[in-house]
């Protein structure tokens, strides 16, 4: 086994071991219950202006070894925060790290 392969199985272990419990669900609602790392900050800086503002921001990264398929930006998501309040929305901007075995996507909304 390539180091690269069993960096990708390193990574899916942890993220089983302790990561989030996440559920995708595809455009014909089949639900893909995994587990990831769950990032969720509320300030972030305005880039016009440079102050500091409140403005939700959520990702989540999970090991591409736990998906059957590759999702797309119509599949949506639904986990919570480490203080238990629940994230829904829409995957936007998917990253596939191919090397690494991981897909960050960001979450277009958080209610």
């Amino acid at each position: 086994m390539s180091l690269r392969s069993q960096a990708a199985l390193d990574l899916q272990t942890i993220y089983a071991q302790d990561g989030e419990d996440i559920i995708l669900t595809d455009p014909d609602s089949v639900e893909y219950p995994i587990r990831g790392l769950v990032n969720r900050r509320d300030a972030q800086i305005d880039p016009d202006t440079g102050i500091q503002i409140t403005a939700p921001v959520t990702s989540i990264t999970v090991a591409l070894l736990d998906l059957s398929t590759d999702p797309t930006e119509d599949w949506r998501v639904a986990t919570t925060d480490v203080q238990g309040n629940p994230l829904t929305g829409q995957m936007r901007d998917l990253r596939f790290d191919r090397t690494r075995g991981e897909l960050t996507f960001f979450l277009e909304a958080v209610e």
